[in-house]
């Protein structure tokens, strides 16, 4: 298979509403997230440029989807009593879709979505898109999914 990578960055707080009440993740806190998105495809000679799996400029559409939703936000969970008391007092705030907690791996998930939209747009039909999302140095959480089924 051919495949390319991209790096991306964000900073955000949020908390693991889901949690015990002793939990220190339950706690509002922040990460410098590091984002890796693979895509990968088995023919090459099929795409629009037959040397390239996708130009890594058009990724740029997923950095300013995570620049407007995600960098400097604090991110909660869509149930977190929290997001009333703190709505009209902080400046970016987001609720996670589908009743997600704010977890590396659910982030994962979205962003890997997210990509397959985007995949589509660019002639790729088939492959496969893997998303790494880092909290930190050394803990990483991935969702890897075909392209193009939704």
């Amino acid at each position: 298979m051919y495949g390319i990578t991209k790096t991306f960055k964000f900073e955000a707080a949020h908390r693991l509403f889901t949690m015990p009440q002793d939990h220190p993740c339950r706690n509002i806190h922040g990460h410098s997230y590091v984002v890796k998105v693979s895509v990968w495809i088995e023919d090459i000679k099929q795409m629009e440029n037959p040397n390239m799996v996708i130009d890594f400029g058009k990724l740029k559409v997923f950095q300013k989807q995570l620049d407007e939703f995600f960098d400097h936000a604090l991110i909660l969970h869509e149930d977190d009593p929290l997001y009333d008391i703190v709505k009209d007092h902080v400046c970016k705030i987001m609720k996670m879709p589908f009743k997600l907690d704010v977890t590396a791996e659910n982030m994962a998930y979205l962003f890997a979505n997210s990509i397959n939209a985007s995949c589509k747009e660019y002639g790729i039909k088939s492959g496969q898109i893997q998303v790494e999302v880092a909290e930190t140095v050394g803990n990483t959480a991935s969702y890897i999914r075909e392209i193009g089924v939704m």
